[in-house]
């Protein structure tokens, strides 16, 4: 499936198929003719999870369905719940759902982003039919279709896991942070597995759920809402990135390290349940909460 502009399904050969779903939400950087925000392409080029899809083009191939978007984060945050949106950045009255403004919106980078190192992108205000025809354009669509492949997954296998890719600026002192909301949105069986498989490829500074922990699109996947368990992974762009390009030789790199980890969740996650050696998984397992500094200032996933 691909909706130009908005977003591609990229699907396994159906005999390869496992029950892992990935998405790249904000790695789009087709931008919109019509999207003439005050600041500089190069000033906000920098706010993409620069080339996750890229690095993630071989799942699909290991049995994984992976949707990644092409819309920009900044013209629309596809991790943000759709109401999301901070009513003094409007040019006019609101006449959508009830609005539920959150410390992301609040800090202007909500669903429709308003600040960029607090430089307005609409220094006039946005108007409200603007934004609703983002989300009904752009939001909707991509929910939508992540939810219908959730939903295939866990009618063939009974149940699916979730990767949510991003990327993080170089300065976090880890390689890998992985977030499951605090613990809420997988097991912690998923996760130790999920840790074990980075580690096992090479990466050892991993945190958990510090600084990031998550946001919408965990929640929604999470197990609290039906048969699936959902993970953000943030990998730091200096170990595949020279500035806002691919480094020649980490790049590739970080493609067969990644790759490994998706092969190790294929196999977890198409194992029964009592096939997992439980005791192996905890006898390895590193500390759960490694602590970092805050990084609030940072571009938040």
């Amino acid at each position: 499936m691909h909706i130009p502009g908005v977003l591609t399904v990229f699907e396994p050969r159906p005999a390869d198929a496992v029950p892992v779903l990935v998405d790249s939400p904000h790695s789009g950087r087709d931008y919109p003719a019509d999207f003439l925000p005050v600041i500089d392409h190069l000033d906000y080029a920098h706010c993409e999870d620069r080339l996750v899809d890229q690095l993630i083009a071989g799942f699909p191939a290991l049995g994984a369905t992976m949707l990644c978007a092409h819309a920009p984060r900044i013209f629309i945050d596809l991790n943000r719940a759709r109401n999301d949106i901070n009513r003094r950045m409007l040019s006019d009255a609101w006449t959508g759902d009830h609005l539920r403004p959150s410390g992301f919106s609040t800090s202007g980078i909500g669903l429709i982003w308003q600040f960029i190192d607090r430089r307005p992108l609409y220094p006039q205000g946005i108007p409200s039919a603007e934004v609703q025809r983002r989300i009904a354009d752009y939001y909707d669509p991509y929910y939508q279709t992540l939810k219908i492949g959730a939903a295939q997954l866990e009618s063939r296998f009974g149940r699916f896991y979730h990767l949510n890719m991003h990327s993080m600026p170089t300065h976090i002192p880890a390689d890998i942070v992985l977030g499951n909301q605090h613990h809420q949105s997988c097991s912690r069986e998923f996760m130790d597995v999920l840790e074990n498989a980075f580690r096992d490829a090479g990466i050892s500074r991993i945190a958990i759920n510090k600084p990031y922990a998550g946001a919408e699109l965990t929640r929604v996947f999470s197990h609290r809402t039906g048969n699936g368990e959902s993970v953000q992974i943030e990998i730091n762009r200096g170990l595949y990135l020279d500035g806002l390009e691919a480094h020649p030789e980490k790049f590739g790199q970080m493609q067969t390290v990644l790759n490994k980890v998706l092969l190790r969740m294929a196999d977890y996650a198409s194992a029964p349940k009592t096939s997992v050696n439980v005791s192996r998984i905890a006898a390895s397992r590193s500390s759960m909460e490694t602590r970092f500094p805050s990084a609030a200032s940072d571009v938040t996933p």
